[in-house]
């Protein structure tokens, strides 16, 4: 029934498959204190800042494991990544042509990043820019 349940929850709500889910209840309260550890780790997560060098680590290693796909027969070039801002975290993809940074990529890139830094409860936004662009 619990399996069920959640993967109904899952279902339903795809767009939050970085959330955990915990049960709880309200009457014994059981597992109320993990609800506590659990909302203070997301926060840690929500406003870590991840270095620009270790970021472009993960990110050069994701790329040699599958490279980015090409645009129009135009190779894809991304030049670095650098996180600009937290609560959520926000990363800019500085690339030769951001147009082409597919969203299936933009995901592998979002699991990469999940299994190298601790983002549970946590969204992980991207974006996409040129050299010089704001």
């Amino acid at each position: 029934a619990y399996d069920k349940l959640v993967a109904e929850v899952r279902e339903r709500f795809k767009f939050l498959a970085y959330a955990p889910i915990i049960t709880l209840s309200a009457r014994t309260h059981k597992r109320v204190d993990q609800l506590h550890d659990m909302i203070l780790e997301i926060n840690d997560n929500y406003s870590q800042r991840i270095p620009t060098s270790k970021l472009n680590e993960v990110i050069e290693k994701a790329q040699r494991r599958h490279q980015l796909p090409t645009m129009h027969g135009q190779v894809i070039r991304i030049y670095y990544t650098t996180q600009y801002e937290t609560r959520p975290p926000k990363i800019a993809i500085v690339m030769n042509k951001p147009k082409g940074l597919h969203f299936t990529y933009r995901r592998y890139l979002t699991n990469k990043l999940r299994e190298a830094f601790n983002f549970m409860g946590t969204p992980l936004l991207f974006k996409a820019k040129r050299r010089g662009e704001r």
